[in-house]
């Protein structure tokens, strides 16, 4: 948390905590000769409507114009529902949470930078490409780095890592703990999760899905709506297409091709 954040909840906390109407009228003057006060990188801080609202309610839990406020456990500050009419505070409200949770920001070249140092990941490491922000999440400990990238529509988010030079791409969504790396590639509207990894110059494309401790890699393709997961592996130039599923311990190997409404499950091999 920003100590303008913290020094505004100090504030806001002493209004609430007023016995007397004296004590309240005193304790709100102070906080709003602060806010006129105070520049935050040029911008003035005197029109946080919101403080009027629930201090007049004595809550800690925040109203805007009527409409109840989510609460960010990121940044223990209130955070406009979608559709909160207030035009007044919202935007600066927003703008407060966003640049408090960011943790990369884009360079020139498109690459992402770390902002604060998170997981295995370095204040001011550079990491890989991304065309926007939607395509890596601030939360967690996700990250894209290497030559890596990311693009469209396509999101990394949770624990989830894309490095080496693979592509993530389209509505892909990688997530979870999940790994992405080498040359892979996870395309169309792909999912992967779970502790799954995909590596090597492995497709998976489509409406595929690799999920749970599954490994796709070598020259393997997942595509269609086929299923990899639990602790299967498919490798080699290996294919699962259809709506095919290979899950439990089973391996699909060499030039397998395993399509349609295929179940591959338990220890086999094919």
């Amino acid at each position: 948390m920003t100590p303008l954040l913290e020094k505004h909840i100090r504030l806001v906390e002493k209004v609430n905590k007023a016995t007397t109407e004296a004590e309240r009228g005193k304790r709100y003057l102070e906080l709003r000769i602060w806010r006129e006060g105070v520049e935050d990188a040029g911008r003035k801080l005197d029109l946080m409507a919101c403080d009027r609202h629930y201090i007049d309610q004595g809550i800690d839990r925040p109203m805007c114009c009527g409409v109840w406020l989510d609460w960010s456990p990121l940044t223990d500050m209130p955070l406009p529902l979608p559709g909160d009419p207030c035009s007044t505070c919202s935007p600066l409200l927003v703008r407060l949470y966003n640049e408090d949770m960011k943790k990369y920001e884009i360079n020139k070249d498109g690459r992402c930078v770390a902002l604060k140092s998170f997981s295995d990941v370095k204040a001011g490491a550079i990491g890989g490409f991304i065309e926007s922000e939607k395509n890596l999440s601030h939360e967690g400990d996700c990250w894209v780095s290497g030559n890596a990238w990311v693009s469209g529509d396509a999101r990394v988010s949770g624990k989830a890592m894309v490095f080496g030079d693979a592509q993530v791409t389209g509505k892909a969504r990688v997530y979870g703990k999940a790994r992405v790396y080498g040359k892979a590639e996870v395309s169309g509207d792909a999912r992967v999760s779970g502790n799954a990894w995909v590596y090597g110059k492995a497709e998976v494309s489509g409406n595929a899905d690799v999920s749970g401790d599954a490994m796709v890699y070598g020259n393997a393709e997942v595509s269609g709506k086929a299923r990899v997961y639990g602790k299967a592996g498919v490798y080699g130039k290996a294919e699962v297409s259809g709506k095919a599923e290979v899950s439990g311990n089973a391996w699909v190997y060499g030039k397998a091709d395993v399509y349609g409404d295929a179940e591959v499950s338990g220890k086999a091999e094919v």
